[in-house]
């Protein structure tokens, strides 16, 4: 009776120091006041003075899509809550199953916190892989709108202007426009425009999104004619994203040949098991006694 008191207890230390934890880790501090009255994220990069050095996190944060402190936050406080349900849930099974000290919880605790931290470090490459399939999936369909901005006699900058204006009623906006929104306010406040683009497609890990503002950049600085560059731009991301889904399609029955071999393998056992027992059967009673 008493050990199992002292699993309960130990159960209920473990639970108070998770919530107490990720409590505390969700308080902003001072120096997350003073960032956000600062507005870092946006005003970070001036054209005389070099960006300030990124932490590893918000690097990879950002590479997801997650431009802004609040997402920022929102994101790594459910990142905190996976290993900590993980060091509560494990010994809190083991205990179930009967029989367990606190020694051979503690193996279980060990066990869950590793399960919680890779199952969040896996959310964060889930959703910079889908962050990636939304840049190129929007990427043509903002291109074609900014060919026809252009094409109603606005330049590049002033065809990003109508296109955000478009989108200001929609309480989630596709990655592309929220991209091309943030240059936009960094070029309202000071910087040029081709570093504000290059600036963000450095930020980002998608070869055509790079390929795409750079060319954008050059052709807002150079001017003349932007119709028909603008327009083979457009072109060339909507081959590109039919390209790599033609390639995804092409590499499907790949993927499922690992499935359908388990599958008849499977099949082959169900069918082969009820004669070989019969086999054994008559085998058995064939032998003598």
């Amino acid at each position: 009776m008493e050990e199992s008191l002292l699993e309960v207890a130990f159960l209920a230390l473990l639970f108070v120091l998770g919530v107490v934890y990720v409590v505390l880790s969700g308080r902003r501090s001072a120096s997350d006041v003073l960032e956000d009255l600062a507005d870092e994220d946006e005003t970070t990069l001036h054209q005389d003075s070099a960006p300030k050095p990124k932490r590893d996190i918000d690097n990879e944060l950002e590479e997801a899509g997650l431009f802004t402190r609040e997402a920022k936050r929102a994101f790594l406080m459910r990142q905190r809550v996976y290993p900590v349900a993980g060091l509560f849930l494990f010994p809190f099974l083991r205990f179930l199953i009967g029989g367990a000290t606190i020694a051979s919880l503690l193996p279980f605790c060990v066990m869950g916190l590793a399960l919680g931290y890779l199952v969040g470090r896996r959310k964060l490459v889930n959703k910079k892989a889908q962050f990636l399939r939304d840049v190129e999936f929007f990427l043509p369909v903002i291109m074609e709108r900014l060919v026809m901005a252009v094409q109603a006699g606005l330049d590049v900058f002033a065809g990003i202007a109508v296109i955000l204006e478009l989108e200001e009623d929609e309480l989630e906006k596709d990655p592309v426009t929220e991209l091309l929104g943030r240059a936009y306010r960094l070029t309202e406040r000071g910087i040029m425009f081709e570093d504000a683009l290059r600036a963000i497609a450095d930020t980002v890990d998608s070869a055509p999104l790079r390929h795409a503002f750079i060319h954008l950049a050059l052709a807002q600085r150079e001017g003349g004619e932007l119709i028909y560059p603008l327009r083979e731009l457009s072109d060339s991301t909507q081959l590109y994203y039919q390209e790599t889904v033609e390639h995804g399609i092409a590499k499907l029955p790949v993927k499922a040949t690992m499935p359908l071999l388990v599958t008849f393998v499977g099949l082959i056992i169900l069918f082969i098991t009820s004669p070989i027992l019969q086999v054994l059967n008559l085998t058995t009673g064939a032998m003598p006694q």
